[in-house]
């Protein structure tokens, strides 16, 4: 709801100038203009001022005189502004006299620069606050007379300062917008004899985060409570003291905030009333002394289970209590309803209580925390739970499933210990999992994680290790890693950004599956050698900027490798280019005819010459294409227009055609002649080096034809 327009001010016809020399304690003098309003009760009103620019202070009289008629200052009605006659930026306090009964207007006075002392005096006899009536002041407090029975809509309405106020026990309604953007409001007391509390009553004032509303209380209208809408903050607790549930509008409070009842015994009474069931209804819960002011808060959420909701910001050590006590019931902790991730304070954390499940990012980002001791009830583990703590040390019950990145991001880690019967285990602080599903869906026995805090040393999985699994090296530093034999699957992810020099696998590798980006941003490693059963999906080895080569085992039956690149067992597919090939330039098989879409996946900045001699340009459709602007494209000049018409071979940096005898004599093997190693420039599928067709070693080849790295060449 838009706030209501603004009323105007009625006056009437008979007005005075009123010099206010009775108030002689006002730092500056002001006129102020009053109006009779009842000639015969002789009573007057404040309506309007000038000479107020330079005036720090506004004094209201009680009495005023009119054509030598003494009239008593009942009512106000009177606006000010931030410039002009009526400017009253420059007020810093108001006294209103004890005979005014209403104010219909004494809005916008005071600067947010100095703030307003806005006062009522003694024995004040102020009844009605009208609607907009004080909207737009600059005060932090007020204290409203107990006299006060009416405060109508908008009357706090954009007292952006206005941080605490009490409400007084004869006010039966708060209407619409009473105290609508209100920014700065964080404390407000209702009183017990309130019915009614109107639509956006406090809605906009995001500092206001719990609230207190009376037994009395029967309705409370549409976004009556600060409502999150992704910019403003919004109210987080309401206690509601009533055993009766008052009727509610459309989204009174912030479905995220918790609603506190008397006890447990109420939780389904609030739930089952109309509009209450989709709020989180909760009754305050103790351990021991502690009550709702200690480090820990809990809640009942019915009468015999609680949860642990807040903790103080500034707690480091926090044991969770296994039961609380709530309306004289006990209550089992059994779970907490906050990620410990806001408490940056935290170093160690102990679980008592019976918890089944660590919720997803639970204690994430907690960058001093050290321990963690998890109670052996925990039977599931999230994505992330510990990532970017200091934990080196970390047991989990046996039992637990852990979701596929529960440990990742535990850079400090050194040990994981499995504790209890299940099916984790571990072998030396590294932890394996009994039941980890494989490639099939089958039960399998998986390195589950590798401790990535770990000082660096050579490792051997243990036998019987059937697969790596998703994240298990994530991170880790490892001078050497040898594999077993029983291991028949390497899953997503295992090895990204591994510190790991070499790979090894075990005589007779079972191996059967690389499944995609198990290595990527593997920096270190330098080759790998792929085992006879194994099938490698693409993506992989990306960004793994020293690998220089990728070789088969002898056998292979789907891969051959020559050069270091590999390539389809019938050479018609180029599967994978490594990233770290030292050689500057790569002659593509006549007899490729399409290149996987992952072969090259990134710029590689040694690659400077590519050459695609096959009449017909080998169909490709690369992932990204973004390497092809750092090379040259060689082709026979018969089919450089096909290349140059044809995508992706179109976007090179630069297309270049060549003679059929220059392109014959690349693709030609010359036997009995051998490369000595010698430097060079050209194509070269291996090391660099030029000999005559006699045999005779060249440091820089003239014009002719010359064997380099065991190929015919023509040097034009």
């Amino acid at each position: 709801m838009e706030p209501k327009t603004k009323r105007k001010m009625k006056r009437l016809a008979l007005s005075l100038f009123f010099i206010a020399a009775a108030a002689s304690t006002q730092a500056q003098e002001v006129e102020l203009v009053f109006e009779v309003n009842d000639p015969e009760a002789r009573t007057a009103t404040l309506s309007d001022g000038k000479s107020l620019r330079n005036a720090t202070e506004l004094i209201i009289p009680e009495t005023t005189t009119i054509d030598g008629v003494e009239y008593t200052v009942t009512c106000i009605d009177f606006e000010g502004a931030p410039f002009g006659s009526k400017n009253t930026s420059k007020i810093t306090h108001v006294l209103v006299p004890k005979t005014v009964t209403e104010i219909k207007h004494l809005s916008r006075i005071g600067s947010q620069r100095t703030p307003l002392q806005f006062e009522f005096a003694e024995g004040s006899a102020l009844r009605i606050i009208g609607p907009d009536a004080l909207q737009g002041n600059c005060m932090e407090s007020m204290s409203i007379p107990a006299t006060v029975d009416s405060i109508g809509e908008n009357a706090f309405m954009n007292c952006h300062i206005l941080r605490h106020i009490s409400i007084p026990a004869g006010v039966k309604t708060l209407h619409d917008e009473t105290f609508y953007y209100c920014d700065s409001l964080s404390a407000v007391e209702l009183p017990e004899g309130l019915e009614s509390i109107g639509d956006n009553a406090f809605s906009h004032c995001p500092s206001l985060r719990r609230i207190d509303i009376p037994a009395s209380v029967k309705r409370i209208g549409d976004r009556a409570f600060p409502y999150d809408r992704g910019v403003l903050g919004c109210v987080e607790a309401v206690y509601m003291h009533g055993d009766v549930p008052p009727a509610i509008g459309k989204e009174s409070f912030p479905n995220s905030c918790y609603i506190f009842v008397n006890n447990p015994d109420l939780i389904e009474i609030y739930k089952a009333a109309e509009g209450w069931g989709g709020y989180k209804v909760v009754a305050p819960a103790t351990t021991g002394d502690a009550g709702l002011d200690a480090e820990c808060t809990y809640v009942a959420v019915s009468p015999s289970s609680a949860w642990l909701v807040w903790m103080d910001d500034s707690i480091r050590s926090v044991d969770v209590a296994a039961t609380v006590t709530s309306g004289g019931k006990v209550c089992t902790v059994d779970s907490i309803a906050i990620k410990f991730s806001s408490y940056g304070a935290l170093t160690d954390v102990t679980i008592n209580a019976p918890l089944r499940v660590i919720h997803e990012d639970m204690f994430q980002y907690c960058k001093n925390l050290v321990s963690v001791t998890l109670p052996q009830t925990v039977d599931s583990i999230g994505n992330n739970a510990f990532k970017d703590t200091k934990i080196s040390e970390l047991t989990i019950p046996a039992g637990a499933r852990l979701a596929q990145d529960a440990l990742s991001g535990m850079n400090y880690v050194e040990a994981f210990h499995a504790e209890g019967e299940g099916r984790l285990y571990d072998i030396d602080g590294v932890l394996y999992d009994r039941a980890w599903p494989d490639a099939d869906g089958k039960a399998a026995v998986a390195l589950r994680a590798y401790p990535m805090g770990r000082a660096r040393a050579s490792y051997a999985a243990a036998e019987g290790t059937e697969t790596i699994a998703r994240g298990a090296f994530l991170g880790a530093a490892i001078d050497a890693l040898t594999l077993p034999a029983s291991l028949r699957q390497i899953a997503y992810g295992a090895f990204e950004e591994c510190a790991v020099g070499s790979i090894g696998f075990a005589p007779g590798s079972q191996l059967k599956v690389i499944e995609s980006n198990a290595f990527s941003s593997v920096e270190e490693l330098a080759s790998f050698c792929l085992p006879a059963g194994a099938v490698i999906y693409t993506p992989n080895f990306s960004v793994c900027k020293s690998l220089a080569a990728i070789t088969v085992e002898e056998g292979h039956q789907q891969y051959a490798s020559e050069g270091g690149v590999l390539y389809s067992k019938d050479m018609k597919t180029l599967v994978l280019y490594p990233d770290g090939r030292p050689e500057p330039s790569y002659v593509l098989p006549a007899s490729v005819e399409a290149v996987d879409p992952y072969a090259i996946s990134w710029p590689i900045p040694t690659l400077k010459s590519f050459y695609a001699l096959a009449p017909t340009p080998p169909s490709y459709h690369p992932a990204d294409r973004g390497w092809m602007s750092y090379a040259t494209l060689y082709v026979r000049q018969s089919a450089l227009e096909s290349y140059k018409a044809m995508s992706p071979w179109m976007y090179f940096m630069e297309i270049v055609g060549i003679s059929d005898e220059e392109a014959d004599a690349i693709i030609t093997d010359i036997d009995g002649v051998k490369a000595d190693g010698d430097g060079g420039a050209g194509p070269a599928n291996g090391r660099d080096g030029w000999r005559t067709l006699g045999g005779v070693s060249v440091d820089k080849p003239s014009k002719g034809i010359y064997i380099h790295n065991g190929k015919k060449v023509v040097v034009n």
